[in-house]
């Protein structure tokens, strides 16, 4: 019994440390990839160049960044979650760039919600406060952020320009000491097609001026309908059944969903808690046979039989 009671003790005490371990973990990397910390994720591409962006804070950068986020926000406030969303855009001074809203304000049972996709472009100096404060006011379920480095395509396209200003000055000076009608035409188709790179690669670098200058925000706003929102007094006695199933079977759904995840986080210290049970039950069946087999006989010896042989 005793060494039962140790056994006992000693698994006890493993299953403890494991999950003190557990905590310390989960604890550290709250600190360190948490939003309060002030170091960021290590990336395997982290170049010192590259870790001085405007997203990390007192960091300022001379290269050619463009910024691109998407967010997946859930809502039960749309309206109110919507109109912030437009008047934080403003105030960032930033603009709309593309929109599509679909579905209908949950009033009755067969309203679904509505659904809005904002495509938002945002001076890259309030990009970072635009985004922390989003993530404070609304639910972000889903954050996506990617970084462009275009520096290089940007100052060959001001090597580019520059040699194409360069030529078409000189086809300038061939044009104005030119005398034969043949010259005349070649250096005018010359320095059209001159302009014409010329307009291309401008073009390409405006545009590129454009994208490092305003962020693109793409947000994706999701209206939850829950069913304490919406009314169902028109709704016939099939369509309550109906959506009265619907609920269970969601509610349930989530239940088994949230059952899978705590079981299969669970597995490894189930998994040793059963070898630590398993061989614990050895043990004891072990101890009980060794024990029976030891112990004397309890049976006393016949009046009539002989005494045991030595």
């Amino acid at each position: 019994m005793k060494r039962i009671l140790s056994l006992l003790l000693v698994l006890l005490f493993a299953i403890g440390l494991l999950a003190g371990c557990a905590a310390g973990y989960n604890k550290n990397a709250a600190n360190y990839y948490g939003a309060d910390s002030t170091q960021e994720p290590p990336t395997s591409s982290q170049s010192s160049s590259e870790s001085e962006h405007i997203l990390v804070p007192g960091k300022t950068t001379d290269r050619k960044l463009i910024y691109r986020a998407s967010l997946s926000i859930r809502t039960d406030t749309y309206h109110d979650d919507y109109t912030w969303i437009n008047n934080k855009l403003v105030e960032a001074g930033g603009y709309l760039a593309q929109e599509s809203t679909s579905g209908t304000a949950p009033e009755s049972s067969g309203d679904t919600g509505r659904y809005s996709y904002l495509e938002l472009r945002i001076p890259v100096e309030k990009l970072e406060t635009f985004l922390s404060d989003l993530s404070e006011r609304c639910k972000v379920v889903e954050k996506r952020l990617e970084v462009e480095d275009n520096t290089d395509a940007y100052y060959d396209l001001d090597v580019r320009i520059h040699a194409l200003e360069l030529r078409y000055a000189k086809l300038e000076e061939y044009l104005a000491s030119a005398e034969k009608l043949e010259d005349l035409l070649t250096l005018e188709k010359e320095m059209s097609e001159v302009l014409s790179d010329l307009d291309t690669l401008k073009g390409q670098k405006a545009s590129l001026d454009r994208d490092i200058a305003y962020s693109t925000v793409q947000i994706k706003l999701y209206e939850v309908v829950s069913p304490s929102a919406v009314s169902y007094a028109a709704d016939d006695l099939g369509t309550r059944i109906k959506n009265g199933l619907l609920l269970t079977l969601r509610a349930l759904r989530s239940f088994l969903e949230g059952l899978v995840v705590v079981l299969v986080s669970a597995l490894p210290v189930l998994l040793l808690i059963g070898a630590v049970t398993f061989a614990v039950l050895g043990i004891v069946r072990l101890c009980r046979r060794r024990k029976k087999a030891g112990a004397p006989s309890s049976k006393a010896p016949a009046a009539g039989d002989p005494p045991a042989q030595s």
